[in-house]
C-alpha cells in the first residue's frame, strides 16, 4: 500500500509541477516589445495620399514608424487561481523623419523635420495562464485597459520647431485597450527554466504577441466649430516582444 501511496504522490507532483515549479514567489512581469507605429494624424483632414491635405502622409510617407516599450506590471492577485490581475505602468518612444513642407504650397523644401512621441501608458491587465500553470498548455491569453499620456514635439535638425513663437511641442490624453496571446517557452528546456527560477528568480519566459487600439485625442475635444483640437495620436498597432514573470 506504501508503494501505491507513493506512485500516487509522484503522479500528482508532475501533474502540478506546471503550477508550483517548486521555487520563488510570483509578483511582477517585465516586457520589452517592437512594432510599426502610425499615429491616425490625417484622419481628420478630408481626402487619401496625395488628392487630401494628410501631413502625416504628405511629410513622411506611408511608411512606419518603429515603436518600442517596455512595460512593468505587479500581479497583485489571483481570482480563483486562474489568472493574474495585474496594474502596470508601459513606457514607449517613437520618431519619423522627413522633408518639410511649405506652409503655402504644401511642397517638399530642403530642411527635415521629424515627430517624436513617447506615449505613457497606466494599465489594468488580466493573464489567463490557467492552462499553462495547470496542464502545461503553454498559452496565455491576456487583456489590458487603461489612460494613456502621449507627449509629442516636433523637431528641425536638432531643435524643437518654433511655430508661431511657440514650441512645437504638447501632450495628447487619451485610453488604450489591447488584446494578446503569450507562448510560455519553458517546455523547450524545463530543467534550464528551473535553475532560472531558483538562481534569477525569474518564474516564467514567454514570447507574444498583441493589438493595441489607442484613442489618444484629449477624449474627443472639439473646438466651437466641432473640429479637433490638436493632433490626433490615437493609433492601430501590432507589437511583439518577449516576457518573463518574477
Amino acid at each position: 500500500m506504501r508503494f501505491f501511496g507513493l506512485i500516487a504522490a509522484l503522479l500528482a507532483s508532475h501533474a502540478f509541477a506546471g503550477e508550483v515549479y517548486g521555487a520563488t514567489e510570483q509578483s511582477f512581469a517585465f516586457e520589452f516589445k517592437l512594432g510599426p507605429h502610425r499615429p491616425l494624424i490625417d484622419r481628420e483632414f478630408p481626402g487619401v495620399g496625395d488628392a487630401g491635405l494628410d501631413p502625416y502622409y504628405r511629410t513622411f510617407g506611408p511608411s512606419f514608424m518603429l515603436m518600442g516599450e517596455v512595460e512593468v506590471d505587479y500581479q497583485f492577485w489571483r481570482p480563483f487561481n486562474v489568472g493574474s490581475l495585474a496594474i502596470g505602468l508601459a513606457v514607449g518612444y517613437a520618431e519619423k523623419f522627413g522633408a518639410a513642407l511649405d506652409a503655402l504650397t504644401l511642397k517638399p523644401v530642403t530642411e527635415s523635420t521629424g515627430l517624436r512621441i513617447f506615449p505613457i501608458k497606466l494599465l489594468a491587465v488580466y493573464r489567463f495562464d490557467f492552462l499553462a500553470q495547470r496542464f502545461n498548455i503553454p498559452l496565455v491569453p491576456y487583456i489590458k485597459g487603461g489612460l494613456v499620456a502621449e507627449p509629442w514635439w516636433i523637431v528641425k535638425g536638432n531643435q524643437t520647431e518654433i511655430f508661431n513663437g511657440r514650441l512645437a511641442l504638447s501632450s495628447r490624453w487619451g485610453v488604450a485597450a489591447v488584446v494578446g496571446l503569450a507562448i510560455q517557452i519553458d517546455f523547450l528546456d524545463p530543467r534550464l527554466a528551473r535553475d532560472f527560477d531558483t538562481s534569477a528568480g525569474v518564474n516564467h519566459t514567454y514570447l507574444f504577441a498583441e493589438w493595441s487600439m489607442t484613442e489618444v485625442n484629449n477624449f474627443g475635444q472639439k473646438d466651437e466649430n466641432g473640429k479637433p483640437i490638436g493632433l490626433d495620436l490615437s493609433s492601430r498597432n501590432v507589437f511583439f516582444g518577449i516576457a518573463v514573470e518574477f
